[in-house]
């Protein structure tokens, strides 16, 4: 079964609000099942994304001319400094980057729990149907 990255964000997020509404459900079979699914089949993914964006600032921050230190900005949630331009250039990339790991198709192995979630919705179940119940 294959699923595009941004169907896996979508999931995550749901179950995140399904963590956030039962907190017991994270140490459940079912918070055990979600767990591997998404060690396994999101996080790969994620961080291979968090690696391109980490590259797309370092390339568009700005440098010391003498040293050639990239400087950095604690305030900043990019952790760099920019130039109005070198900040275009850098959420442009990062945008088309984003787009395009959102469209990538992933191979899931599902991780199924015997324990399904209390007051699930349809369309709650529908999108969990075949990964993890």
């Amino acid at each position: 079964m294959k699923k595009t990255f941004g169907q896996l964000q979508k999931i995550d997020n749901l179950v995140a609000s399904l963590y956030a509404k039962d907190k017991t459900l994270e140490k459940s079979k079912f918070g055990y099942a979600y767990k591997r699914f998404v060690d396994k089949n999101y996080m790969p993914t994620l961080d291979e994304l968090q690696e391109r964006l980490v590259d797309i600032r370092i390339s568009n921050a700005l440098e010391d001319k003498n040293t050639g230190e990239v400087l950095t900005d604690r305030g900043n949630n990019r952790g760099f400094k920019y130039s109005r331009d070198g900040l275009k250039k850098c959420i442009k990339e990062e945008r088309k980057a984003i787009k395009e790991f959102d469209e990538k198709e992933i191979e899931i192995t599902p991780f199924i729990s015997s324990y399904k979630p209390i007051g699930l919705t349809e369309e709650e179940k529908s999108i969990l149907r075949g990964l993890l119940i």
